[in-house]
């Protein structure tokens, strides 16, 4: 069903202290859609406007109401004048009085309010801004001073406080703890301000005595008698007709105070409602009321639920929109949040009060708890009646052990919600409508526990818990919702941390213990990896007992283009519906390596261990080495490295150490030149590989990887341990890695018997090349880099090595273009090349 948006035009002339000589107008104008909707847009306009306004109401001729007068002893008092337009339409005249009426029979603050009202096919005097306007309203907004009517400067948040204070001392705890001074999102507030009669309220603006006020000066509504209304309620609303009656109710409450800063533009300024207005769940207590900043920014979300009201009690989701209904939610801030943005919460819950947004055709309105609490907290006196305060602790269990069954619980009431005592009261329970509990003599403030029995396995049952005294008040209602047998949807994963080196990621989480509902998890079947793009990319089966379970997965994406990849994890339990997505992240992956060096020390590792590899002591150089040892039952786990874009000529090699008995298992070196998809085996190791492996002898071997024939592809290596045995072993460890240009591979045992330099590779590059040289027995070696006059630039190893075959990487990112020498320094021989630098 469509509704209509029933704030209407809100006019709100806000002082505008750069220019002292003017005001500003804020007007919120709802005018249709054209699909049956009314939309509110904001408008900023200046005193003059406000000028025109007044003078084409002198020729509406303003005259009392006389209905309107002393209909209430005490109290607030609503004084209407109307048009001689007006009088022409009794039962509209009518319906604003009733309007009135109904909000002096809540609030007990003496005051006079004159509202000038008006109904017919202009409004006071002036033709209707568009054919599509329902109506407006209009009500000054002024500054909370030091003096009254406006005079001395703005008070402080404190000196606020103490005026709110004054006038509800029932909500001290609530007023004490407002902060001095107020922070807000955007910075800090320096200025409070509110209606007109709200300030009057509370003490800052001189109470009204007499309706003699000038037209503009305050409060004024009119609706366009184009659209139709039911003008009488009493018989309910009629089909395809809005609620004339709760709509002015509605207009009322926002002169009143139901007003909103969220779209005034400016960080220092804020309206009295907004002092409770803040993100979801960020308030729980006083210390959080004070420590956390206000909302007075739009959205972000546009699904609503952003804002909310906290009270001191609980919290009331509000709308979330600019004037125009950017930003947010699409509603006006001025506003509970729309009921039909809330579908998450019971039907029956989810119109928080007359202060929505929205009305549907054929929907009578009523003012709620919620609407009154409110004005309570802005500082009106208002009566509550016999209304109670919520149950506090509620709950429903159920779960796989007790699927026809459910136990309930939660606290009675402590007092009304005017903080008076509960008297002549009685506590109802009803599940899906209908009561299954209700005691007329429970005690305030009491722990019930029942069980509620011959439910029906997997159905849905809404629990309300609430009292009810004898003249018919009924208290807040809480709901909480319940599967009879418990949730079969998993949680989803708290946590989902990875590794990755641009190429790979290894993704690791936590399998779940409990359902959605926090029942325990017990009809667990399994887990997908989801990349997007991509889809679903890894599959796992799971048992009922894996709950709580630690699960790494590696994920190469295809494409040789670095991007960004979003990872999902969903977790199942039995059924297609029952699955969860919790934590999810964003990896950029594909980058490729033209060059790559690798010693396993330090923050900067880009190879990828997972499934048991991690670091070890045990290292021919620096302090690390890649390994994964102590291997013991069935072990299928990998290491990777980076993707390698090959040129002509290129190898692999690195040091290493392989003490896995052949009957037990392998490590095998590895390569894939589709993403992963498949992997070809390039070399297999043993402790039977070498004799000092076979005797338990850690010495180092260099193996070479010979990658020519896929000159000028991009390829991925992985080591894999394969073991399988009830005995341990060693296990397997990597050390400098390295990307070169392949020359015959060495005899085993044989040594280089001449000191070389090669030429760097690749060359010329930009910025990271690798320097090649051999040492004939170990000495101490000196290699640095220098320019054309001789300066040293880097010196990129100084140190004592053994004989043998080694890589030095040169990163020349700091370096202009040009040519450069690279010189290798040892035992009395120096030997010299020169590299080029491109960029």
């Amino acid at each position: 069903m469509k509704k209509l948006l029933v704030a209407m035009v809100l006019v709100i002339p806000v002082t505008v202290w750069a220019q002292p000589a003017g005001r500003m107008v804020v007007e919120h104008t709802w005018v249709h859609d054209g699909n049956g909707n009314l939309i509110c847009q904001e408008n900023h306009r200046h005193e003059s406007f406000m000028k025109i306004q007044a003078d084409e109401a002198v020729t509406s001729q303003l005259r009392f109401v006389e209905e309107s007068f002393g209909s209430k002893s005490g109290g607030l008092d609503i004084i209407l004048r109307a048009t001689a337009q007006l009088d022409q339409f009794p039962d509209a005249k009518t319906a604003f009085v009733n309007a009135a009426e109904a909000l002096e029979a809540i609030i007990l603050t003496p005051a006079v309010v004159v509202i000038d009202v008006d109904y017919g096919p202009t409004r006071f005097g002036s033709a209707w801004s568009s054919s599509l306007v329902i109506g407006s309203t209009s009500s000054a907004i002024s500054l909370a001073t030091s003096g009254i009517n406006g005079g001395g400067s703005a008070v402080s948040s404190i000196q606020f406080a103490d005026s709110l204070y004054s006038r509800n001392p029932g909500f001290a705890d609530l007023y004490f703890s407002i902060p001095n001074p107020i922070e807000a999102e955007t910075g800090t507030v320096e200025e409070i301000y509110g209606t007109r009669p709200n300030l009057q309220a509370l003490g800052f603006y001189s109470l009204q005595t007499s309706p003699n006020i000038t037209y503009g000066q305050t409060p004024n509504i009119g609706f366009n008698s184009a659209f139709t209304f039911d003008l009488n309620p009493s018989d309910g609303i009629t089909a395809g007709k809005t609620d004339f009656q709760g709509v002015a109710i509605h207009e009322i409450g926002h002169a009143l105070g139901f007003v909103s800063s969220v779209g005034w533009g400016s960080a220092a300024w804020i309206a009295i409602w907004d002092i409770f207005r803040f993100r979801p769940g960020a308030v729980k207590n006083y210390e959080d009321f004070n420590a956390q900043p206000r909302v007075t920014t739009a959205g972000p979300s546009t699904v609503g639920g952003d804002h909310v009201f906290w009270e001191g009690l609980a919290e009331y989701a509000l709308s979330t929109s600019n004037g125009n209904g950017t930003g947010g939610d699409g509603r006006q801030a001025s506003h509970w949040m729309d009921d039909d943005l809330r579908g998450a919460v019971p039907a029956s819950e989810r119109k928080i009060g007359i202060m929505d947004p929205t009305v549907g055709a054929g929907e009578k309105l009523f003012i709620s708890v919620a609407d009154k609490r409110m004005l309570a907290v802005i500082g009106w006196d208002v009566e509550f009646g016999f209304v109670a305060n919520p149950v506090t602790e509620a709950s429903v269990y159920s779960d796989y052990t007790t699927p026809t069954s459910a136990v309930v619980s939660f606290i009675t009431p402590s007092s009304l919600y005017n903080g008076k005592e509960l008297s002549d009261w009685s506590m109802i329970v009803e599940r899906n409508g209908t009561k299954i509990y209700e005691n007329a003599s429970a005690g305030p403030a009491q722990l019930t526990t029942l069980t509620d029995e011959g439910l029906i396995t997997g159905t849905s049952y809404t629990y309300r818990f609430y009292s009810l005294h004898e003249s018919g008040d009924t208290g807040i209602v809480i709901s909480k919702v319940r599967v009879a047998g418990g949730s079969l949807v998993p949680s989803g994963v708290e946590t989902l941390s990875n590794l990755n080196n641009s190429s790979a990621v290894a993704l690791e989480f936590a399998i779940p213990t409990k359902h959605d509902d926090g029942t325990p998890l017990h009809n667990l079947r399994g887990y997908q990896v989801v990349r997007s793009p991509g889809g679903i990319t890894v599959e796992g089966t799971l048992s009922s007992t894996d709950t709580g379970k630690t699960i790494q997965v590696i994920d190469i994406p295809p494409g040789k283009t670095a991007r960004n990849y979003r990872y999902d994890i969903r977790i199942l339990g039995e059924g297609s519906e029952a699955y969860a997505s919790g934590a999810s992240l964003v990896v950029r992956l594909g980058s490729t390596l033209a060059t790559y060096s690798e010693n396993m020390d330090g923050s900067s590792k880009k190879v990828i261990p997972a499934g048991g590899w991690g670091y070890s002591s045990t290292a021919l150089s620096g302090e690390s080495s890649l390994g994964i040892t102590n291997l013991n039952g069935t072990v299928n786990s990998s290491a990777y490295l980076p993707y390698l874009r090959l040129s002509s000529g290129n190898s692999v090699s690195f040091q290493t150490i392989c003490r896995i008995t052949g009957s037990r298992g392998s490590g095998v070196v590895e390569l894939s030149d589709d993403w992963g998809k498949t992997w070809k085996t390039q070399l297999t190791l043993t402790s039977d590989s070498y004799t000092e492996w076979a005797s338990g002898q850690n010495v180092w071997k260099k193996q070479t990887l010979d990658l020519r024939s896929w000159a000028n592809d991009t390829v991925l290596v992985r080591f894999r341990a394969d073991y399988n045995s009830a005995d341990t072993d060693f296990g397997w460890l990597i050390d400098d890695v390295e990307l070169g240009v392949f020359t015959s591979v060495e005899g085993e045992g044989q040594q280089p018997s001449r000191l070389t330099l090669d030429q760097n590779y690749p060359n010329p590059f930009n910025p990271e090349t690798l320097i090649r040289f051999t040492l004939p027995v170990t000495g101490q070696v000196q290699l640095t880099v220098s320019d054309i006059l001789g300066r040293t630039l880097a010196t990129l190893i100084s140190e004592t090595m053994p004989a043998g075959t080694h890589n030095a990487g040169f990163n020349a990112a700091s370096l202009p273009s040009g040519v450069y020498f690279y010189q290798l320094r040892f035992n009395g021989q120096t030997l010299t090349r020169k590299m080029t630098v491109v960029k």
